[in-house]
């Protein structure tokens, strides 16, 4: 059980919970309790208001979630929840060249955001043959997304994984070599623009990450990034700039590796 009483989206962006599948993004407030043999269950000191998210996880079940709903956000009715049969993820991960890789880190993250109340992520990382599988996921669409722990190669996440309870969906996944983008972060008298954050993503629908860099004290920025279209935002800018409008300041169709991509954006101060 997550309890959120700040801003609508606060539950996403603060890593707190390791050993909870599907809660490493959430705030550090989480009661965690086991069914008795009548597969109920009750939560102690729980705070009266604010938001509730309840997320599920037990051996070959997939995760089920519930939300308190209601406008008040008060908790006055009890939970109910039907688990199903989790679905499985498996698969094997292979440099450009075909070979296994060992240690990489595959990633699955719900991308049916209208369907659930917390956007859960699930991860496991291959065996020396490349293999690897994820258990105890729900009946819904996933990104799946690739990491190398050698920074050796990049993946360009699949989008709209359709997953189905009690089966295993087998995933043939190959990184590539990348393409190397470079930019320049300056103000409006043409001097750098030192430790702004900028993140690149797939130009999509679902929009997964593929990359993030800081400018330099010469205002440079680089990206190793996968082939196809990439769109580019600041996440965090230094005291007194403000931010593009739009905030997406620049979209690439990245499509040969010999020479980087390159490209120049200027911020406005406040």
């Amino acid at each position: 059980l997550h309890i959120s009483k700040g801003g609508q989206w606060d539950y996403e962006g603060f890593p707190r919970e390791d050993s909870f599948v599907g809660l490493h993004n959430s705030l550090p407030e989480i009661f965690e309790v086991r069914p008795n043999e009548k597969g109920e269950i009750e939560f102690t000191d729980v705070p009266t208001k604010g938001n509730l998210y309840l997320i599920t996880r037990a051996k070959g079940m997939a995760e089920a979630q519930w939300m308190n709903r209601n406008q008040e956000r008060v908790f006055d009715k009890p939970i109910d929840l039907k688990l199903e049969r989790e679905a499985r993820l498996a698969g094997v991960v292979r440099s450009p060249d075909g070979k296994p890789i060992k240690g990489a880190t595959v990633a699955a993250r719900i991308s049916d955001r209208e369907s659930v109340s917390y956007v859960s992520s699930f991860a496991a990382k291959t065996n020396a043959e490349g293999e690897f599988q994820l258990a105890g996921l729900p009946s819904l669409h996933f990104t799946v997304s690739v990491g190398d722990p050698e920074q050796r190669w990049v993946f360009r996440p699949l989008e709209s994984i359709q997953l189905e309870s009690e089966k295993v969906r087998t995933l043939e996944l190959q990184m590539e070599q990348g393409v190397n983008v470079q930019g320049i972060v300056k103000d409006e008298n043409g001097d750098a623009v030192e430790s702004a954050h900028m993140s690149a993503l797939v130009d999509s629908h679902e929009s997964p990450g593929v990359g993030a860099s800081s400018s330099d004290s010469d205002g440079r920025v680089e990206f190793r990034l996968p082939l196809g279209k990439t769109k580019f935002y600041f996440n965090a800018l230094p005291d007194g700039f403000a931010y593009p409008k739009p905030q997406v300041f620049k979209k690439l169709v990245l499509v040969q590796r010999d020479e980087p991509y390159e490209f120049e954006v200027v911020l406005k101060r406040n």
